[in-house]
């Protein structure tokens, strides 16, 4: 099963609204015109709901966070005071220091590896991605989850802390792992996020297993067995 064929089986049996994204770090052209121009926050809805190819770059990405995170540039151009005196996520400079000790400690920044962060519908196959980002309500992230364990009953260790861009990009790219992500609220608010959405990050070598779990899964479209779905009915106040 290729990317855009598991995809779209996981997209299709979640009946997930909104187009999942892929992630792409690369210095390769795509074959198709791009946007630039975004923060990241605003990028990934944005390829999500509007069919949008969307170049990341230094001089593309209006957000000096945002660009850190993903490494295409120094971390050094972020300001520890404007995270605490400006968008007042932490109390104090040494817990943004400590918070952001935590996030290297964790998956640092990959700088060096390419110039260029692209966004797209990751049906389309504009490149071959190194992770897809599925956008969706806290019911479909739980499905998600389990999907991903279905084969062997191992939960990755999921990290929601610091910035979206970490989150969601970063910390599954680095560790190879699949991700759930509410996004910090400064990035929420500067994206225009809708409060119900979340965000899942699948490694592209994990969404194969993924997909084919959803027809043997009740996390994806399998029926639960008759008699265990009337003890459910049965425990079911009314």
């Amino acid at each position: 099963m290729d990317v855009t064929e598991a995809v779209a089986t996981i997209r299709d049996g979640l009946e997930i609204e909104r187009e999942p994204v892929a992630v792409k770090y690369t210095d390769e052209n795509p074959a198709r015109d791009v946007e630039t121009g975004y923060p990241v926050c605003q990028a990934l809805l944005h390829a999500a709901e509007d069919d949008a190819v969307i170049e990341l770059s230094c001089e593309g990405c209006p957000c000096p966070g945002g660009r850190a995170h993903l490494g295409l540039s120094d971390r050094n151009e972020v300001s520890r005071e404007s995270l605490v005196e400006g968008e007042k996520l932490w109390d104090d400079l040494s817990v943004a220091y400590r918070s952001g000790e935590q996030s290297d400690a964790l998956a640092e920044p990959p700088v060096g590896l390419a110039d260029t962060v692209y966004l797209y519908p990751a049906t389309e196959g504009v490149f071959d991605p190194d992770l897809v980002v599925f956008v969706v309500d806290a019911e479909q992230a739980s499905r998600i989850v389990f999907l991903n364990q279905y084969w062997d009953g191992v939960s990755p260790s999921m990290e929601m802390h610091g910035s979206m861009c970490w989150s969601v990009i970063t910390y599954p790219f680095v560790t190879g792992q699949l991700n759930v992500s509410a996004g910090e609220v400064s990035a929420r608010d500067l994206g225009e996020w809708p409060s119900h959405l979340l965000t899942v990050t699948v490694p592209a070598e994990n969404l194969a297993d993924v997909a084919a779990a959803v027809p043997e899964s009740t996390a994806g479209t399998a029926d639960r067995a008759e008699e265990f779905q009337r003890m459910m009915d049965g425990m079911r106040k009314a």
